[in-house]
């Protein structure tokens, strides 16, 4: 079930849509790590031309404890030009075969919990300095996505997804590992 047009967690939060998360991400790509708008982290960062790693770390943690906050999309914004950007992540190929329910199905905040999937392998790859397995890195990028999921449904019972319900359960039961292993050898 999904929130209707008058939940007042809509009305204060807009999903992006994934046209509107393909345009974010080019943004991010585009200008090299600046792509900002205005916000505390958005000016802080500007003044800095990007945000530190720890700083982001931070901002994930954040996303997934309160993922429809007033400056979530502005957050989201500046993870995803550090994503793009930041030298302690190195080069990685985001695999969404993880996901692919997710993407497939018409979950109203698929696109956000996406963008959490990314931040969270982002935050996987750079805790190592950029040399975390993949799998690590994807483990850390569920995980993340997990816990914006769960506050999501703390704010409206209602958004509950088969998927991702099953998914948590899977993580509940210490399952991911296994969960990502099944999936790599199942593509």
């Amino acid at each position: 079930m999904f929130a209707s047009d008058s939940d007042p967690f809509r009305s204060r939060f807009v999903p992006f849509g994934y046209a509107g998360l393909v345009s974010l991400l080019l943004a991010g790509c585009t200008m090299g790590g600046n792509a900002y708008v205005n916000s505390q982290a958005g000016a802080e960062a500007t003044a800095t031309g990007t945000i530190g790693s720890d700083e982001a770390f931070h901002m994930i943690t954040s996303l997934e404890q309160f993922p429809f906050s007033e400056d979530a999309d502005a957050q989201r914004t500046v993870l995803t030009a550090w994503t793009v950007s930041s030298p302690d992540i190195g080069p990685f190929a985001l695999d969404d075969v993880y996901i692919h329910p997710l993407q497939e199905g018409n979950y109203l905040y698929g696109p956000e919990l996406f963008m959490q999937y990314m931040f969270g392998v982002a935050r996987g790859y750079a805790e190592n300095g950029g040399a975390a397995s993949e799998d690590e890195a994807v483990e850390s990028g569920l995980r993340s996505m997990l816990a914006a999921y769960k506050s999501m449904l703390r704010a409206d019972g209602d958004l509950h997804d088969p998927f991702l319900d099953g998914l948590d359960r899977i993580r509940r039961e210490g399952g991911l590992h296994d969960y990502i292993v099944d999936m790599k050898r199942n593509r």
